[in-house]
């Protein structure tokens, strides 16, 4: 199981002079966690699948406090019965484990879409409350009533740990890139992706 901070990092303990496809022996499995862009996990199992490596795509969602919990989804991507496998160790810190595709990169492109649409939350959900707090409304009370109604989000409800996630910038650049790659003209990514460069309350925005 790779789980890393960066893709640089994954090339290096996969691809490295000392890495897993230069000393694994074939039938190895390899679950890549870490979230990387989906050509780079496409491109990677080309190089496994010549060393007999079997490679499975398998980022995470629901941050620290699932991986605490073992509550982590996982989105997996690759041949089936390798995935089956995959799953089988994850199990114990992931309580929804989701097959969505046999092409590698696809659990990345789910990865992704599920970091734009909680990063874009992030970006609404901020505004709303700094607009309330001009009106001196009691932000605890209202967020409260916010996430029993349409309003309802994942970055509401967990408001008080948004600012120890620490990868938004990281996140919405895979998304340009890969929207971009696929021909697709996002206006609201791009616009996320500058904006979470700018929140008060993601501080380690303008460090990343």
């Amino acid at each position: 199981m790779i789980m890393t901070g960066s893709q640089a990092q994954v090339d290096e303990l996969v691809r490295g002079s000392k890495g897993i496809l230069n000393v694994a022996r074939p039938g190895t499995l390899v679950m890549v966690i870490s979230t990387v862009s989906p050509e780079y996990v496409y491109d990677l199992s080309g190089a496994a699948d010549e060393r007999g490596i079997k490679l499975v795509d398998a980022p995470v969602c629901r941050a620290e406090m699932g991986a605490v919990a073992g509550t982590l989804l996982a989105f997996l991507s690759g041949e089936k019965s390798a995935c089956d496998a995959a799953a089988a160790f994850m199990r114990p810190f992931c309580s929804d484990i989701k097959h969505v595709g046999s092409r590698p990169g696809a659990a990345q492109v789910a990865k992704t879409i599920n970091n734009l649409i909680l990063w874009a939350c992030v970006v609404a959900s901020d505004e709303g409350l700094r607009l309330a707090e001009t009106w001196q409304l009691d932000l605890a009370s209202l967020r409260q009533a916010l996430i029993t109604s349409s309003a309802d989000n994942w970055s509401l409800r967990h408001w008080d740990h948004i600012a120890e996630m620490r990868w938004s910038i990281k996140d919405m650049e895979i998304a340009t890139r890969t929207s971009a790659d696929a021909g697709l003209e996002l206006p609201l990514t791009a616009k996320v992706a500058e904006l979470v460069r700018t929140i008060p309350l993601l501080s380690h925005a303008g460090k990343s």
